[in-house]
């Protein structure tokens, strides 16, 4: 009797087993075949959920790396662009937050000598403490310069994506990841004007290359910035002597290098323009030369059309 009741046992427990495996538990099913869970467009309806639900970033972020593998290209692109655009939107809420007086004090006293990822967890106000495990897991690093410690998207992470994503949102990742060389050390390499005509180039082939609606903007509106920078300088790689006004001397020769070496580009079209105004000023940094670089975005806007 014994016997008779143990073998039931035992088939009553491979037939729950043989029922689970074909219908109960699909997900571990499907898992064990190789195929994903959860289909590739529910992932990125509950990912688009998520955004309407205004989740924060590194939920975001977590969101995507768990689950890039099981997305083809297309919709992997879209929903890693999606949070490159909401990482952008905001940086300027978060720095919004760092920006008080009493935030910035107590940052000072946690990362005197720079802020380190390593140290958060000795930082005692949790509030504190819980802002900046958010920001440093969902896609922004922290930057100290000038005294001040703020938040900026850090397109580095991304890069951990690129086997899933295309060409395309690859080099707009590359792109935005320069935006801050002139304040910190990207890889090890710091800007210099042939660095800085490099950002320039490789903004402008993409906006030669590739029709991004979702992108455009945004790289236009930096390519601007760097052309901003490239003709009136940078704090620490000044263009004009702050005493006399005058452009330095190495200046005209930079400008007259780039524009043999990049002859069929937009930027040589705008040097070329350029020189000529300055010509004309005597290459003193008057208001003539000031209007043509804060109202270089409608010169862009000329030579791309």
């Amino acid at each position: 009797m014994k016997r008779i009741i143990a073998a039931l046992i035992i088939a009553v427990l491979i037939l729950s087993m043989a029922a689970c495996g074909k219908g109960g538990d699909l997900g571990s099913a499907k898992e064990a075949n190789g195929e994903p869970a959860v289909s590739p467009e529910d992932l990125v309806s509950t990912y688009n959920k998520m955004l309407e639900e205004a989740k924060k970033p590194n939920e975001l972020m977590e969101f995507a790396a768990a689950n890039i593998k099981n997305l083809n290209k297309e919709q992997a692109t879209d929903i890693i662009g999606a949070l490159l655009s909401r990482l952008e939107a905001e940086e300027y809420e978060y720095n919004e937050k760092l920006y008080s007086d009493s935030m910035q004090e107590l940052m000072f006293k946690y990362f005197s000598s720079g802020f380190d990822k390593e140290k958060i967890k000795l930082v005692q106000e949790q509030d504190i403490k819980l802002l900046l495990e958010e920001l440093t897991a969902g896609g922004y690093k922290i930057l100290a310069e000038e005294n001040c410690f703020s938040a900026i998207v850090d397109y580095g992470a991304v890069k951990n994506f690129y086997d899933y994503i295309s060409d395309e949102l690859k080099d707009y990742v590359e792109i935005m990841s320069l935006r801050y060389e002139q304040y910190v050390s990207v890889d090890n390499v710091q800007l210099t004007w042939d660095r800085a005509i490099e950002r320039i180039i490789k903004a402008e082939e993409y906006i030669k290359k590739y029709d991004s609606k979702a992108r455009e903007e945004m790289i236009q509106e930096v390519y601007t910035g760097y052309l901003m920078e490239y003709l009136g300088g940078m704090d620490n790689m000044p263009a004009f002597d702050y005493d006399t006004e005058m452009l330095f001397d190495g200046m005209l020769e930079i400008y007259s290098s780039t524009i043999e070496k990049h002859s069929n580009t937009y930027i040589a079209a705008i040097l070329k323009e350029y020189l000529s105004l300055l010509e004309q000023e005597a290459f003193i940094y008057t208001e003539a030369v000031q209007d043509y670089i804060m109202n270089i975005n409608e010169t862009v806007a000329r030579v791309i059309e």
